[in-house]
């Protein structure tokens, strides 16, 4: 399955990356490849 997701960096210099087709599904890392794997992680409910 296929998810659209936005990459933003924040005032502090981390990458944001949110699911807008799943309420709720935000998160953010250091690099934009750590915030894509926490999504990834939440959307498959692995996150916390």
């Amino acid at each position: 399955m296929k998810f659209i997701v936005t990459i933003e960096r924040d005032e502090d210099g981390m990458f944001v990356v949110e699911c807008p087709s799943i309420p709720g599904c935000v998160s953010q890392g250091k690099t934009e490849q750590d915030a894509e794997d926490s999504t990834f992680k939440w959307a498959c409910g692995n996150g916390k």
